[in-house]
Parts: structure tokens; sequence; C-alpha cells
């Protein structure tokens, strides 16, 4: 398991720097070659980001179910209940809820 580590932080022993005639010649190769060596950075990057985007997108999607369900009464749930509103003024008004069936 060390070697394993040590070749994933510090790379391979036997492998030299680039040299001017080793540089990739194209913007496209030298995307592959990025790509390459740090691909796995790449996927430590966007498994963080998953993991504190995760708790936003469930709070979301929470608050989006629970707004959903607060929409969804019937008549039938709302008939009888009494609910105070305030008018723009400041003043109070109680309202019953009645079925329309």
């Amino acid at each position: 398991m060390g070697k394993l580590l040590n070749n994933y932080f510090y790379g391979k022993a036997g492998k030299a720097d680039y040299t001017v005639d080793d540089m990739p010649a194209t913007r496209m190769q030298l995307f592959k070659e990025t790509l390459r060596v740090r691909f796995s950075g790449l996927c430590r990057l966007n498994l963080l980001y998953m993991l504190i985007w995760l708790p936003t997108m469930l709070l979301l999607l929470w608050t989006s179910l629970s707004m959903i369900n607060a929409v969804n009464y019937t008549d039938d749930e709302l008939a009888g209940q009494t609910v105070a509103v305030e008018a723009s003024d400041g003043s109070t008004t109680e309202v019953t809820y009645i079925s329309t069936q």
C-alpha cells in the first residue's frame, strides 16, 4: 500500500520531467496529457464539491416537497378551519373555510 501511495503522490521514479522535444505539440495533446496526469485530482475535487452541496440539495428537496404538500389540501381537509388574515393596514380578520361541494 505504501508503494501505491508513494507513486500516487510523487509519481513514478523512472519518469523524467518534460524536455522541449517531449512537450505536446497541439492543444488537444496538452489537454489529454493534463487530464491523464490530473484525473484523480479532478475526481477528488468533484467528490468534495458534491459532499458540500449534498445537504443543500436535500434541504431544497425537503422544502419543495413540504410546499407542494401544503398546496395540495383538498376542500374537505380545509372545511371548518379558521385562520387569521392580516390586512395591509395592520388589522386582522378571522376567516373560516367552507366546503364548495
